[in-house]
């Protein structure tokens, strides 16, 4: 068994390919039949309803994680978009008396007291409608324990926790 158009030495030596042995050996072999085509139906396809799902009511909510050791810590906050879809943003969240913010991640991030903010970077500043924005931050802490976290805000609007 040959590819077509290979000889097998009648033609040109045998297994040089022949570029016009394969086009004679197409040729010969007719046309094709094209497949069976089917009417167009006669009446439209059913149409999916429009989903019963309300759209999210607004706001956000978050999670926070920290990983903390004896004097510092890191933490994950993971914030869902309840409302319309953001082409910018702003996250703020409340810390406790003595938590000093030292680095963090995913986002321009500051300290003014006892408040943080995080403000988007060039990208990452889309969030559509049920999308998540995941930040990240380091710090350090005074006392024996890391103390809760809370406040949390997405562009002013409080997000349930």
């Amino acid at each position: 068994m040959k590819l077509p158009g290979e000889a097998d030495g009648c033609i040109a030596g045998a297994g040089q390919f022949v570029p016009q042995w394969a086009y004679e050996l197409a040729m010969a072999a007719g046309p094709t039949t094209p497949p069976a085509t089917t009417a167009p139906p006669t009446t439209p396809p059913a149409t999916t309803p429009p989903p019963t799902t309300p759209p999210p009511g607004g706001g956000c909510t978050a999670t926070i994680a920290p990983n903390a050791w004896a004097g510092g810590f890191t933490a994950e906050v993971r914030v869902t978009n309840r409302g319309a879809a953001l082409t910018g943003w702003t996250l703020t969240l409340t810390v406790a008396d003595g938590v000093r913010l030292t680095n963090g991640w995913n986002g321009e991030w500051s300290q003014s007291g006892n408040r943080l903010t995080v403000r988007n970077v060039s990208w990452n500043g889309t969030v559509p409608t049920g999308g998540t924005v995941a930040v990240g931050f380091q710090g350090t802490f005074a006392g024996a324990t890391l103390p809760a976290f809370g406040g949390v805000t997405l562009d002013g609007t409080a997000c349930t926790t």
